[in-house]
């Protein structure tokens, strides 16, 4: 069956790739929920819904210079705890 086509289904190829991108999705929100609420927090709003520092800073009523710390230590988290998963192996 490997490489059948459907008109249902995408080729086989197709649904490995889904779902490998559904585990890793996985793997994202899970690494999330590692960080703190001020680093998630900040992290959802520049990297999900691309608000700019300035904004940012407004809704968490903090400075600039704190949404860009805090965005800077989010990224390096995850960046460490996602690096097994992009190596291809589980943390």
């Amino acid at each position: 069956m490997e490489g059948s086509t459907s008109p249902l289904l995408p080729p086989w190829p197709a649904l490995s790739a889904w779902s490998l991108a559904a585990e890793f999705e996985r793997e994202i929100q899970e690494a999330l929920l590692t960080l703190g609420e001020d680093l998630r927090r900040v992290i959802i709003l520049s990297d999900i819904e691309g608000f700019p520092y300035g904004e940012i800073a407004e809704i968490i009523a903090c400075p600039v210079g704190t949404v860009k710390s805090r965005l800077h230590r989010a990224r390096r988290l995850l960046r460490d705890r996602l690096a097994p998963v992009l190596q291809g192996r589980r943390p």
